[in-house]
């Protein structure tokens, strides 16, 4: 159960006397009939794994053991947009991936559910506010092969993460448009268009969305269909795609080797943080042949010249000559 992942080090003892004596937590939520169910977890395990929890429990004679949904999610707005994001033709409620949370409580696993979507439970989980969750759909999103289908890209075969056409609206869902009000001076980059690490520390999620975008770049369609709708995206994904280029490697997103970039930290029993901490990590090299004899054959590191960058810029936002899919396109066939 994800109480093992609480039980090490010298406080676990400690943690499995009081889960031993753990009352439980009644949370109230709606099925796919809106009538109204009671999910139950122990306390214990729950607060040591959420710090939303322990806030809206409180302490002493206060304590709380009944919760909404909606107060569990931030609130009836927070709770709303949620809903909307993760609702499709199959019925998907904020019940299922509350069960899921609840059934990754007791096995420490999220196990596959074809119904469901990590991307979904990435976000349910940074609304609750427990990191290890996170961390664990960010890394079995990377290995969903639902999210993919191999097709020819530039005569070679790649995963392809826009096989999905839930990820327009996942990735329009994760922009806040009250933040670009100035989308040149805050969309994460600085002025020699570095990645800000402080502005994506909170915004993982959005941040591995970006960089799946720039791997294809705006030229493919499905990357196509989503600009005119943000000005300040297609900045946003011209400028990584420069940064990606000047630090060489494989930027494929969903390679184990890359993915601890889009892991959030998690919190230490001494109120620290541990796990991915506030340092971005960098995007895995290709690695160099041990001899001696390819030295003088490896690529020099360049800088991009300004007209390099311009050219660049100019073939990203190039409108590709293929029609844009419709909205309602298959979401398992290859784009």
């Amino acid at each position: 159960m994800a109480a093992d992942l609480m039980t090490e080090g010298k406080d676990g003892k400690e943690f499995m006397e009081k889960l031993r004596s753990s009352l439980m937590i009644e949370i109230k939520c709606r099925d796919s009939s809106k009538e109204l169910v009671t999910v139950r977890v122990p306390e214990a395990l729950a607060c040591s794994l959420s710090s939303r929890i322990p806030t809206l429990v409180g302490t002493g004679t206060n304590k709380r053991r009944e919760l909404s949904v909606e107060e569990l999610l931030g609130g009836p707005d927070s709770f709303e947009d949620l809903e909307d994001q993760i609702a499709d033709e199959n019925g998907r409620v904020i019940l299922d991936y509350l069960t899921w949370f609840v059934q990754w409580l007791y096995t420490s696993k999220l196990n596959y559910n074809k119904d469901l979507r990590f991307f979904d439970m990435w976000l349910f989980a940074s609304k609750i506010e427990c990191p290890k969750l996170q961390n664990e759909a960010m890394r079995m999103l990377s290995r969903d092969a639902s999210w993919r289908s191999s097709v020819s890209l530039e005569e070679k075969k790649r995963q392809y993460f826009f096989a999905n056409s839930d990820f327009h609206e996942t990735l329009l869902y994760c922009i806040d448009p009250n933040m670009f009000s100035n989308s040149l001076e805050k969309d994460g980059f600085d002025k020699n268009g570095k990645l800000e690490a402080s502005f994506w520390e909170n915004r993982k999620c959005w941040l591995f969305l970006l960089d799946c975008a720039a791997y294809f770049g705006p030229g493919d369609r499905r990357v196509r269909s989503i600009f005119g709708e943000c000005e300040s995206m297609d900045i946003q994904i011209i400028k990584r795609m420069i940064d990606l280029a000047k630090e060489g490697g494989d930027p494929c997103p969903w390679d184990p080797k890359n993915i601890a970039r889009y892991l959030v930290a998690e919190p230490a029993r001494d109120g620290g943080l541990t796990g991915a901490g506030f340092m971005l990590a960098p995007v895995r090299k290709h690695e160099q042949s041990p001899s001696g004899s390819n030295e003088s054959k490896k690529r020099p590191k360049h800088s991009l010249t300004p007209e390099q960058h311009r050219a660049m810029i100019e073939f990203a936002t190039r409108r590709p000559s293929y029609p844009e899919p419709p909205r309602n396109s298959s979401p398992d066939g290859p784009a």
